[in-house]
């Protein structure tokens, strides 16, 4: 054998007497193989399950499930313990055999968000349901549990290595001179023949019905291998053409961003256009204001040159002839020199205009929603708009590739904050969906917690390292 196979069986502390009856007959196989058996931890009647140790469930080959009322009204069936060693059979891992001791619902359907799942689909113990203990012969049951339990662990090893399983002619039998009896004593004699004819009927048929299952098993494993595979590929080409999309979008919404800072620069710089108009122009209108003035005075002179000439001939022809007055100027015609004085413009432009935030939860900011604002109020967390996945929590983990720098995986606390702020939990201006959403919260050592939007439960976590489980992804940024 190549490594130890491990048993786990799950009982309540009323049923340890039929626990004890399975163990008696395996004995034979513990001791001669590499077998490890947990049973030292039941159920409690009104209290939740905790194992001694929880990695056990993610080491167990074959679980053997004794089957009572107080078994089936546990907590236990309700937790995710129970779920998890269902997860485990329906993914080929762990085989899974329920054995009915007592009358109750065993045949009830249990619901999930990813499947239904019966112990009608499994091969019970006995097979055709009637309870244990209320058998006339109960010993020969255990010993039909003990030899399915070898021939189960039988399917994880060689045929050489294989568990030596209990003889079914060492089971016991009644012989001939066993009917030399008294003769009250012949229908009770008569009852466990056939009981012991029936036991050896059910096991033939569990074994077969094993086989049979156990090849359904390794084509339906390798169908949703294949399947599996397909779907990678048409999720990685549709991400391939969603992060194009994006790509798109970003550079639009550059483009966009760019013109409109454009249009500020252009808005800012008209008044500055307009003052410098205003001085050009009032500079114009002083030039022109001196040049009248220096032809004014120009041609003053040239009258008064002209004026002095005319008198000193006149004086210079004749003396005695009467002096000539020359009239006064009029101080009325005196040309006055006009002056303009320049226009004075005063433009003050605010060239440091910062803006004044106000935000608020459920804000979009940054292209993503606010769902977590700091105490100073100058910064905060936001959520991506739009949901990603379904998808491993590997690749949840990588989410910054798909999304951009800065885009992360959320913690289980800013889950349940979102949830509470812009979930259905709040407002829903986030449009979350009613279904399970990772966290980069880590459970144990190959699982993560998820919350589910649906209600806001926080109790369910799952298997990381498996690809097979596929949930959706809200990215979170700080800002």
């Amino acid at each position: 054998m190549d490594r130890i196979l491990n048993i786990y069986i799950l009982y309540t502390k009323q049923d340890a007497g039929a626990l004890s009856s399975i163990l008696e007959r395996l004995q034979p196989a513990i001791a001669h193989q590499d077998i490890t058996i947990w049973y030292d931890d039941p159920i409690q009647e009104g209290h939740s399950w905790i194992p001694k140790e929880a990695a056990r469930l993610h080491k167990t080959d074959l679980f053997v499930l004794l089957l009572s009322n107080a078994f089936m009204y546990s907590e236990f069936v309700q937790q995710m313990e129970f779920k998890t060693v269902i997860d485990r059979y329906k993914e080929g891992i762990s085989t899974v055999i329920p054995v009915i001791l007592e009358d109750c619902p065993w045949d009830v359907e249990f619901n999930s968000d990813e499947y239904d799942f019966s112990f009608k689909e499994l091969v019970v113990i006995p097979a055709d349901g009637r309870p244990i203990k209320q058998s006339t012969n109960p010993e020969q049951y255990y010993e039909q549990v003990a030899h399915t339990i070898n021939k189960a662990l039988g399917l994880f090893v060689d045929e050489s290595e294989s568990i030596p399983a209990v003889d079914e002619e060492a089971l016991p039998i009644v012989e001939e001179e066993q009917l030399a009896m008294h003769f009250s004593e012949e229908p009770q004699v008569a009852i466990e023949n056939q009981e012991l004819v029936e036991t050896k009927e059910n096991e033939t048929k569990i074994a077969q019905e094993t086989e049979r299952k156990q090849w359904e098993l390794k084509a339906q494993r390798e169908a949703e291998a294949v399947k599996r595979q397909q779907q990678e590929e048409t999720e990685k080409q549709a991400l391939e053409e969603q992060h194009i999309r994006e790509e798109l979008a970003a550079e639009e919404e550059r483009q966009r961003e760019i013109a409109a800072a454009q249009s500020i620069e252009a808005q800012e710089q008209r008044p500055s256009q307009f003052a410098d108009r205003e001085v050009n122009k009032g500079e114009e209108v002083a030039t022109k204001g001196r040049g009248r003035r220096r032809m004014l005075i120009g041609l003053l002179i040239a009258v008064l040159g002209i004026i002095g000439v005319w008198i000193f001939s006149t004086l210079s022809d004749d003396t005695k002839k009467p002096s000539v007055a020359i009239p006064e100027e009029n101080p009325s015609r005196s040309t006055k020199a006009t002056t303009t004085s320049e226009p004075k413009t005063d433009v003050s432009i605010d060239e440091e205009l910062s803006p004044v935030l106000n935000l608020q939860l459920g804000d979009m900011y940054e292209g993503g929603t606010i769902f977590h604002l700091d105490a100073s109020g100058e910064g905060g967390k936001i959520a991506h708009t739009q949901d990603v996945g379904p998808m491993s929590w590997k690749r949840a983990m990588a989410i910054q590739e798909q999304l951009g720098a800065g885009w992360r995986l959320p913690t289980l606390e800013e889950l349940k904050q979102m949830y509470r702020t812009i979930g259905p939990g709040g407002t829903n201006s986030g449009k979350f969906s009613s279904k399970l959403y990772w966290s980069a919260t880590p459970y144990e050592t190959y699982q993560a917690r998820l919350l589910q939007f649906r209600d806001g439960n926080s109790s369910y976590h799952y298997n990381k390292e498996v690809e097979s489980r596929q949930f959706l992804v809200r990215a979170v940024r700080d800002f």
